[in-house]
């Protein structure tokens, strides 16, 4: 059955990626004062807790995750990925003037 979740800090999610049954990655934005900023989530509890990874200025529109540690987060020029748990996010070489609204990954190292 489908149960409602809440993720506190979110003003819209974009992108969901479940990677097992426990762990699941969030990718959206939330309203700020003067604008919007992206934001990226994780649960390794199926979404009973979620805990916040990163915070952008940009609005994130997707993310792709292949396990509990690799996962890219794509938006309005900008991609970020991860490859330990989400404890660091480091931006990818992209055009910066693209519009990206949808990532898919093959494995760890191909996005």
């Amino acid at each position: 059955s489908w149960e409602q979740e809440s993720l506190a800090g979110f003003g819209m999610v974009n992108g969901i990626e479940a990677v097992d049954q426990a762990t699941i990655w969030a990718a959206g934005f939330r309203q700020i004062t003067g604008g919007y900023e992206g934001v990226i989530a994780r649960t390794y509890d199926a979404g009973v807790t979620w805990q916040e990874q990163k915070a952008v200025g940009v609005q994130l529109q997707d993310i792709a995750a292949v396990d509990a540690q690799t996962a890219w987060a794509v938006g309005n020029g900008i991609v970020l990925a991860t490859t330990d748990g989400g404890e660091n996010w480091n931006e990818q070489e992209f055009a910066p003037s693209a519009r990206v609204t949808t990532g898919s990954a093959a494995d760890a190292p191909t996005a």
